[in-house]
């Protein structure tokens, strides 16, 4: 994987609760995005359901995962994902949700 998403933070296992210092994430317009704050200073954004809104409020964060093991596009089951958490082609981490303004 890219080097600028481990800079960020973001690694192959998961740590719940410890947040990377690479990214912030905040909930605004039925969408959750995600701002690396590392070079290039992309945002991912993903539309999001009131629900799941407010769930990822409650939690303070989401994980964040980047991947190259399937295509988004592909993706209709739960099962699909599997390959994301199987290999080596995942980095990941603990995104705190921005409290103000949201």
């Amino acid at each position: 994987m890219e080097a600028r998403y481990r800079d960020a933070g973001l690694m192959q296992e998961l740590r719940l609760g410890k947040p990377i210092e690479g990214a912030t994430a905040r909930i605004a317009n039925g969408h959750v995005f995600v701002h690396m704050r590392t070079a290039p200073f992309q945002t991912y954004d993903c539309e999001l359901s009131d629900q799941v809104g407010a769930e990822i409020r409650k939690l303070g964060g989401l994980i964040f995962a980047v991947t190259h093991a399937v295509n988004p596009a592909d993706v209709s089951t739960m099962h699909d994902l599997d390959p994301v958490f199987a290999r080596d082609r995942t980095l990941m981490g603990w995104v705190e949700i921005e409290t103000s303004g949201s």
